[in-house]
C-alpha cells in the first residue's frame, strides 16, 4: 500500500530541512535530471545512515528501487508547471509524503517525538519493528511497560494499530514482512486487548486486520495465512466488511484463492 521510505535510525529534523532546500534548488535549476539525481543522493545517504557499509549488487538493486519509488511519487505529487518557481513548502510536503505522512507538520512532530525514547511514538515504532521481526520478547516488554500500546495508532497516514501490522499489508512496505511466529504474536496482541475489528485508513479506509491478512501475499507465502485468519475469527473478527462488499471478492481480486475458499467455509458472503 505504502511506498514510504524508512527513516534513519536517528532522524534529524535539521537534515530534513536541508534536504528540502536541496530539492527546491534541484527543481528550480531547470535541469530535468536534477530531481532524480537529488533522489539518488537522498537514498544513498539514507542507506549509509541505516548502517549500510558496502554497496553490493543486492543493495544497489534496493537503492534503485527506492529511487524509482521516489520518482513515481514525484510524478504524482511533484511540481508540474516548469515555468514557475518551486516553493520550499512544496519540497517539504513532498518529503513528508515520501515517508508516509500527510503533511510536513505531522512529519516534523513525528521526528521530534522520536527524539524521546519514552514517547508514545517511539514505543509504537519499536513495537511495530518487534512485530515484523518476530521479536516476541521485545513486544512483551513494551506491552507490559505501556498497556495502551495495544490500542495506539501509527502517526503515518494509514493510522494502523499494531494488530494491523500482523497482516503485512496496508502499512509502510518496508514493514510488510511475516515472521514465522506471527500467529503467536497476534495472540499476544489480542491478549493485551487489541481491538480485532479496529479499522485503519489503508486503501481508502475501513481496513481490518482480517481483511488485510486475507488479501496479503506475505502470510500466504510464509504458510501461516489460514492459521492467522482462524485466530482472528476465534477472537471475534468480522469476516465481511460492513457495507463494503464481500471479503471473498477482495481475496480473489488479489489472487488469494486459498483465503477466499477458507473464508467461504467460515460463512463469508459469496455474492459473485
Amino acid at each position: 500500500m505504502s511506498d514510504a521510505l524508512p527513516l534513519p535510525s536517528q532522524p534529524n529534523l535539521e537534515q530534513y530541512k536541508k534536504l528540502a532546500k536541496e530539492l527546491q534548488a534541484a527543481y528550480n535549476s531547470g535541469d530535468p535530471p536534477a530531481v532524480r539525481a537529488w533522489a539518488a543522493g537522498w537514498v544513498e545517504k539514507l542507506a549509509r545512515l541505516r548502517g549500510v557499509t558496502q554497496i553490493t549488487i543486492d543493495v544497489r538493486h534496493g537503492i534503485d528501487a527506492y529511487i524509482d519509488r521516489i520518482m513515481r511519487q514525484w510524478g504524482r505529487l511533484g511540481k508540474g508547471d516548469h515555468g514557475a518557481r518551486y516553493a520550499l513548502a512544496n519540497a517539504q510536503f513532498f518529503i513528508a509524503r515520501c515517508h508516509g505522512f500527510e503533511s510536513w507538520p505531522k512529519f516534523t512532530r513525528h521526528l521530534e517525538a522520536l527524539r524521546r525514547a519514552d514517547s508514545s511514538v517511539s514505543k509504537f515504532e519499536r513495537a511495530a519493528d518487534a512485530i515484523v521481526s518476530g521479536d516476541k520478547a521485545a513486544l512483551d516488554n513494551l506491552l507490559a511497560e505501556d498497556p495502551k500500546l495495544a490500542h495506539a495508532r501509527s502517526t503515518r497516514e494509514h493510522r494502523s494499530t499494531l494488530l494491523h501490522y500482523v497482516s503485512a499489508n496496508g502499512v509502510e512496505d518496508f514493514r510488510q514482512k511475516t515472521p514465522s511466529n506471527i500467529v503467536e504474536i497476534t495472540k499476544q496482541l489480542l491478549a493485551h486487548g487489541a481491538d480485532v475489528n479496529a479499522e485503519s485508513e489503508a486503501y481508502g479506509g475501513g481496513a481490518t486486520a482480517l481483511g488485510l491478512t486475507a488479501t496479503s501475499v506475505h502470510p500466504e507465502a510464509a504458510g501461516v495465512q489460514l492459521e492467522l485468519l482462524q485466530v482472528l475469527i476465534d477472537h471475534g473478527a468480522r469476516i465481511d466488511p460492513i457495507g463494503k462488499g464481500s471479503a471473498i471478492r477482495g481475496c480473489l481480486a488479489n489472487g488469494r484463492g486459498l483465503a477466499a475458499e477458507f473464508l467461504a467455509t467460515r460463512g463469508a458472503r459469496i455474492g459473485l
